[in-house]
């Protein structure tokens, strides 16, 4: 990829892509309906390019998204939307499985990981334990904070929500699921006993956020998709969630300690 004027690599326009895959639309059906051709709607994704507004409007209108969600200050003016947001799914089912596969295999640096039970990425792609031990092999540093087994906390959101006794299944089931990547340089597994609010899926500078809901199915609760384009927003504030969960934790010991 070119690099801009100051050497470095161009801003991806991830809103963009994301609703492009969501269309199903490759770049060239896009272009074909809007008046361009492939190169230059990927380079709208790949290089941050800004359209003029006429075939802005254009692609907004064809991918059903607002134009200033697309493109925030195509007249200027900064957009009110907060600038590491993507996209917002009503229910963690409607996000495309593939959208996970995606993230895990472009991530080249790091996959952090806090859930309750680790559960939602098997339902998601039962291979993706397997993807994130490749990704480990190759240098990849990964960190997995789960509930334990035995907390209180997880008690209470599996009464809570009327599951209690496959949510304590599925946390005990979590060791075997990731006993693949046990041993594996770079990955550190480690269990919790906090109240979870979100379950955090973080790949290099992309973020999908599991919102918690009283006596709602994670499934069936609000994904957040955000990128980190900015210091001290949503992304970051996110992740200084995580990482204070993962400095209360302990180093997971066969699944049997806990802080």
């Amino acid at each position: 990829m070119e690099l801009d004027e100051d050497g470095q690599e161009p801003m991806r326009n991830e809103r963009l892509r994301e609703a492009i895959q969501a269309s199903g639309l490759s770049f060239g059906d896009l272009g074909g309906d809007v008046g361009v051709d492939a190169k230059t709607a990927q380079r709208w994704v790949y290089e941050g390019r800004v359209p003029r507004r006429a075939t802005a409007e254009r692609v907004a209108h064809r991918l059903a998204v607002p134009l200033d969600w697309l493109w925030p200050n195509i007249d200027g003016r900064s957009s009110r939307m907060p600038a590491d947001f993507v996209r917002l799914y009503a229910h963690r089912a409607d996000a495309p499985r593939q959208l996970w596969l995606e993230l895990v295999q472009t991530a080249e640096h790091r996959v952090d990981i806090l859930s309750m039970t680790g559960h939602t990425l098997k339902e998601e792609n039962p291979e993706i334990a397997g993807r994130l031990r490749r990704k480990a092999e190759a240098g990849v540093r990964l960190r997995i904070v789960l509930s334990h087994p035995r907390s209180t906390a997880l008690r209470r959101c599996g009464e809570e929500q009327h599951v209690l006794r496959a949510l304590l299944g599925r946390a005990h089931g979590a060791q075997a699921y990731f006993e693949v990547l046990r041993g594996v340089p770079g990955v550190e597994v480690r269990r919790h006993k906090a109240t979870v609010y979100a379950s955090i899926f973080r790949f290099d500078d992309q973020m999908l956020v599991n919102q918690h809901l009283f006596g709602t199915l994670s499934t069936a609760s609000p994904l957040l998709h955000l990128c980190r384009e900015t210091q001290g927003g949503l992304f970051d504030l996110f992740m200084d969630s995580y990482d204070r969960c993962w400095d209360e934790s302990a180093i997971d010991d066969a699944g049997t300690s806990a802080a």
